[in-house]
């Protein structure tokens, strides 16, 4: 890369954008972003892809289903044949587990440039019961570890994170997943109905702590006829599914598709309940973050970064997990509509400072290496 390159992508919030290649035109790509969880992909690939190509700076983001290869026989995931030999590759840990484990060294694949490994979830403390199930693969996290060892260095989202791949990786940079732009972010449709609706949207992996919330819930609707909980997602707990008032809507969606129909679903607020397991503490406070871009006061675990990077009574309502902790806070923010205001305005304020545009010149730091 030019020394030209090298200065724009340094002071890339200051570059106009400007076409760097034709309509039509093939670009010689900077870097490739290979993922094999295409549910994290927007925050590794295509959001700081996005940010970067209006700055000149290409990257080719690859889901694995899509086939892959970069050649001599150690990655074989396809053949594209738009693969730039010797640019920078990041794979995510998901394809990493699918690949081979790599052989002889720092030589494979023999024409990359520079190769990174994100790791977004601690691999090495998977909670029993996970959902869905991981393939019953013994040689798993062996392929995982000897990639890391492999790779220039790991892209984490916290430091605790961080600190469980420090033995296998030479270099540790964290760069947490953030939002897209403030004129990206979607309009909460306005409310026609009386009575409140509090919700949750978000995957099976998060049943367990689902599970912990029930009480709380069912003890709030029952003492509040005016509130309405509302369940997104692909995760439904037994206790959701025979009470009336509970509102479920299955389903999974892509980013940035998924923002949009939480913001559908007309919320009052947002719970975030998680379990104080390894599992969860290594996790950023991305739940939190993405409710409060839509307005929607959060309530919280006290655990991890949802504990750290949340201000009590000010971007959310911290709570111990206990049903009576859940039971007072869902009470509270039901009865006090200035706490619910207050709440919502200081989430979004918080979120405006998580967005691509903070996150973006780290992007290009580490690709420009």
């Amino acid at each position: 890369m030019g020394e030209a390159k090298r200065k724009a992508l340094a002071t890339a919030a200051e570059v106009a954008w400007a076409p760097a290649v034709a309509v039509g035109a093939r670009p010689r790509w900077d870097g490739h972003v290979i993922v094999g969880d295409v549910a994290l992909s927007y925050f590794y690939g295509d959001l700081p892809a996005q940010w970067l190509s209006a700055r000149g700076f290409h990257l080719d983001v690859c889901k694995q289903f899509e086939r892959y290869e970069l050649g001599g026989g150690r990655i074989n995931f396809g053949v594209r044949t738009e693969t730039t030999p010797g640019a920078p590759l990041l794979f995510d840990l998901v394809a990493v587990s699918a690949a081979p484990t790599p052989e002889n060294g720092r030589g494979s694949p023999p024409q990359r440039g520079r190769l990174w490994i994100s790791v977004d979830d601690d691999a090495w403390q998977i909670p029993p019961g996970h959902q869905p199930p991981l393939p019953d693969d013994p040689t798993r996290l062996a392929r995982v570890e000897a990639w890391l060892r492999e790779a220039d260095g790991a892209i984490v989202p916290t430091v605790r994170l961080g600190e469980r791949v420090q033995p296998f990786a030479r270099e540790i940079v964290v760069i947490p997943p953030t939002l897209p732009r403030r004129e990206a972010w979607p309009g909460r449709p306005p409310r026609r109905e009386p009575g409140l609706r509090i919700g949750w949207v978000g995957t099976a992996s998060h049943r367990r702590d689902l599970d912990g919330l029930g009480p709380a819930v069912l003890e709030l609707l029952a003492r509040r006829p005016d509130v309405t909980f509302v369940l997104g997602g692909q995760c439904v707990p037994s206790w959701a599914t025979a009470h009336p008032r509970v509102e479920i809507h299955s389903g999974w969606w892509l980013l940035p598709g998924y923002y949009r129909f939480i913001a559908s679903l007309a919320l009052d607020a947002f719970v975030c309940p998680i379990e104080p397991a390894p599992w969860n503490v290594a996790k950023p406070a991305l739940k939190p973050l993405e409710a409060a871009m839509l307005g929607l006061p959060v309530i919280a675990s006290r655990v991890g970064a949802y504990g750290e990077d949340l201000a009590h009574e000010e971007t959310a309502l911290l709570v111990e997990n206990t049903t009576e902790a859940w039971l007072a806070a869902m009470t509270r923010l039901v009865e006090d509509a200035a706490l619910r205001a207050q709440l919502s305005a200081r989430g979004l304020e918080w979120a405006a400072t998580r967005t691509i545009d903070s996150t973006g010149p780290l992007w290009a730091e580490l690709w420009a290496r």
